[in-house]
């Protein structure tokens, strides 16, 4: 079905954008999806299935089965289609609603169209997803594929259908620990931090089994320090800038590091690390020569980041 173009009118670019990949990956839109911001989602009503699901079961004409058999026997298979697709076509509705509203107040959105295969393999997946939360992530990573295609990857959109809830909460939970790097992100790799975040061995054993932190300790490394430099760590809504004076000499901290997939779905997730988590960081490079301080970022872009005044990390 066309979009109509007075019932976009007034949107923002983001929410037209949406609109299209929704009419694209649907075959069809009504304003359905975009006007429940309070009301409970409906599906929609299956008004024909074709006969044709009737011989995919088996259900042929067979002078060993009367009539009126075979037309129960269908009636049952077509409600239960009917009420199957219903119940996709409500989970589709779902989470197009929570990547509408993840996107509401943005005003702007790359000109790059998503990628049609993207789009079909997306809402062939997402109709499966039933839980609540897992609809906001999926409706987060709509909402961030239309802002920025490209953004997730079709393997990170197969490995969050297999994701269960239980594995899901583990990763959020380790998740809002990261820290951001350069090209680098990772979490604080100390068994009493760790034991002091509820993250048990366990734990880790799981995320390095799913492929999302690798299985090897690490370093992060600073390298000495031939002029003065600012290193800058993203934690969450939080910045660390560490600034070194020249000849500063190398500093190294233990980490563990995540992987590829796991940095395209800690955007998905809001980390605000308190202070202490903060300070352990610090205490890593504190000496002599380096004063380490701490701000809230105000704007966080793929190569720019804008903080408020930074104030000192006390240790």
């Amino acid at each position: 079905m066309p979009i109509n173009i007075e019932d976009i009118a007034g949107l923002s670019e983001p929410l037209k954008k949406l609109i299209e990949v929704v009419s694209k990956g649907l075959g069809n839109l009504t304003e359905s999806y975009f006007i429940r911001k309070k009301a409970d989602a409906k599906a929609y009503e299956i008004s024909k299935i074709s006969d044709a699901i009737i011989k995919t079961q088996g259900l042929v004409k067979s002078e060993y089965v009367k009539g009126d058999v075979i037309l129960r026997q269908s009636e049952i298979i077509l409600k239960r289609l009917a009420y199957q697709e219903a119940k996709k076509q409500a989970n589709l509705v779902k989470i197009t609603q929570f990547a509408a509203d993840e996107l509401e107040g943005v005003t702007e959105a790359d000109k790059e169209p998503v990628d049609d295969d993207w789009i079909t393999r997306f809402f062939k997946m997402a109709e499966d997803i039933t839980s609540e939360e897992m609809q906001i992530l999926w409706g987060k990573i709509l909402a961030g594929e239309i802002k920025q295609p490209t953004t997730y990857s079709l393997r990170t959109l197969e490995f969050l259908r297999n994701l269960s809830k239980k594995d899901a909460d583990i990763f959020v939970k380790v998740a809002k620990l990261a820290i951001s790097s350069g090209d680098k992100t990772f979490l604080l790799n100390s068994k009493d931090l760790l034991k002091e975040y509820d993250i048990a061995y366990d734990d880790r054993l799981l995320l390095e089994e799913l492929g999302l932190i690798t299985a090897n300790d690490l370093s992060f490394e600073l390298m000495p320090a031939i002029e003065d430099q600012n290193v800058l760590f993203i934690c969450g809504d939080k910045i660390v800038i560490v600034e070194r004076k020249s000849g500063t000499p190398k500093q190294t901290m233990p980490v563990l590091v995540f992987t590829k997939l796991a940095k395209e779905l800690l955007g998905l997730i809001k980390a605000s690390p308190n202070i202490e988590y903060l300070k352990e960081l610090a205490k890593n490079f504190k000496r002599d020569g380096v004063n380490i301080s701490y701000a809230l970022i105000t704007i966080l872009e793929k190569n720019m980041v804008h903080y408020d005044t930074p104030k000192e990390l006390n240790i």
